[in-house]
C-alpha cells in the first residue's frame, strides 16, 4: 500500500463577529468562534503507482488531506501511512517518501538561482552526485528547463516556474508525489507539457500520484481514479471515466428546424410540457422564453436524464411538429458541467 488515510477527522475553529467597533471591544472580552468540520470520518487507500484526483468546491477539505499526509497539519482523529510511515510521528522518515508541490505556494528560493535551490534539495535528500545530475538531465531535456536554471525565480514566468518546481518535487525520486493544483494560471502549451511530464514519471518510476485540481483536463487525463469530496466527507470514490454516468445520466439533444406550413404553437406547447418535468431544461438559441419560436430556422437545445425522459418518444415527437430537420446532435453533458452541478446540488443539501 502507499498512501492510507482512515477514518480522518479535522475541526478548525474559525473567530466570528461583526466586523465593527462593539465586536470588536467585546471580542476583547469573550471571543465566539464557530466550529467548521473540514474532515468527517474521511477513509481511502491509495495502491503503488496509482493516479487519483481528490475534487470537490472550495472548503470541501481537499487542500487539508494533503497538508495532513505531508505532516503539515496534524489531525483529531484517524490515522495515516504514507509508504510505511506516519507523517505525523515519523515526519524525518516521511519526508523522504513524497514530494508535493503547490500552485500556490514555491518550493524554490525567490532570490537565487533555480540551480541552487535544486543544490540543496540534493544535500536535504542525501543524494550522491551522479545520481542528482543523472536525474536532473532527464528533467531538463523532458521539461525544456535548461534557459531557466540560472535565473532567479522571482524573474520566471508561472509556467517556466511551475516546470522547475516539478523538478524539486521530485528530484529525489520520491514513491507519492502531492499535486496541488500544478496547473493553475497556465496557458494550454504548459499545462499539457506539465500533465505529460507527470504521467511519464508514473510509467517509468511507477510514481504514486495524488491530484487535487479544479482543472477538468488535469482530471481526465491524469488520473484514473476520482474522490469526490463534499462538506468533508466522500460522496464518490471510483473510475474517473464511470463518475459522469454513475452521478448523473445527462444528456444534451441540440435540434434545429424549421417550421412554415406546421403551426408552431403545437411545438412550443409540447415543449412547455416537457420542461415542467424534473431533470429537464429547455432553451432556445439565444437564450430567450420558448413564446420567441418562429416559422424561420430555429435552434433548441433540451438538457434531460436519461432515465427520466424516453429518447424514442421526444425525437419522434419532434419530427412530426416540423417542417425540415437541418440538424440534429445528441451528446452527453460535460464532465465539467457535471461536477459544477454536483458541487452545488452538495452545497445546497449540506445547508
Amino acid at each position: 500500500m502507499s498512501v492510507d488515510a482512515y477514518q480522518l477527522e479535522k475541526t478548525y475553529r474559525r473567530l466570528t463577529g461583526e466586523a465593527n467597533f462593539i465586536s470588536r471591544f467585546r471580542s476583547f472580552i469573550k471571543r465566539d468562534y464557530q466550529t467548521i468540520k473540514a474532515l468527517d470520518n474521511v477513509s481511502f487507500s491509495v495502491k503503488l503507482g496509482e493516479k487519483i484526483t481528490i475534487i470537490g468546491p472550495n472548503g470541501a477539505g481537499k487542500s487539508t488531506i494533503i497538508k495532513i499526509l505531508t505532516g503539515i497539519i496534524q489531525f483529531d482523529k484517524g490515522n495515516a501511512i504514507v509508504n510505511g510511515y506516519d507523517p505525523q510521528k515519523q515526519r524525518y522518515n516521511a519526508a523522504y517518501q513524497f514530494g508535493v508541490v503547490f500552485g500556490h505556494r514555491s518550493l524554490l528560493w525567490r532570490h537565487i538561482p533555480v540551480i541552487e535551490s535544486l543544490r540543496l534539495y540534493r544535500d536535504v535528500y542525501e543524494l550522491d552526485s551522479q545520481t542528482f545530475e543523472r536525474r536532473l538531465a532527464d528533467f531538463i531535456s523532458v521539461l525544456e528547463i535548461k534557459p531557466f536554471l540560472h535565473r532567479q525565480p522571482r524573474r520566471l514566468s508561472l509556467g517556466e516556474r511551475m516546470r522547475c518546481e516539478l523538478v524539486a518535487a521530485l528530484i529525489h525520486n520520491p514513491p507519492v508525489v502531492f499535486l496541488d493544483e500544478p496547473t493553475i494560471g497556465l496557458d494550454i502549451v504548459a499545462a499539457r507539457r506539465i500533465r505529460k511530464f507527470i504521467n511519464e514519471r508514473n510509467q517509468e518510476d511507477g510514481t504514486t500520484v495524488i491530484l487535487c485540481s479544479h482543472n477538468v483536463k488535469d482530471i481526465e487525463q491524469i488520473c484514473d481514479r476520482a474522490i469526490l469530496l463534499l462538506k468533508g466527507k466522500i460522496h464518490y470514490d471510483g473510475p474517473t471515466k464511470e463518475l459522469a454516468s454513475l452521478l448523473q445520466k445527462e444528456k444534451r439533444l441540440d435540434f434545429t428546424f424549421r417550421t412554415e406550413k406546421k403551426p408552431i404553437t403545437t411545438l412550443i406547447h409540447f415543449l412547455q410540457k416537457l420542461s415542467v418535468q424534473e431533470n429537464v431544461k429547455i432553451t432556445n438559441q439565444d437564450g430567450k422564453s420558448l413564446e420567441t419560436l418562429n416559422g424561420n430556422d430555429n435552434s433548441i437545445r433540451i438538457e434531460y436524464n436519461a432515465d427520466a425522459v424516453d429518447l424514442d418518444f421526444l425525437i419522434h415527437n419532434l419530427l412530426q411538429m416540423v417542417d425540415r430537420v437541418l440538424d440534429i446532435q445528441i451528446s452527453d453533458a460535460d464532465l465539467e458541467d457535471i461536477i459544477e452541478e454536483l458541487y452545488t446540488n452538495g452545497a445546497k443539501k449540506g445547508d
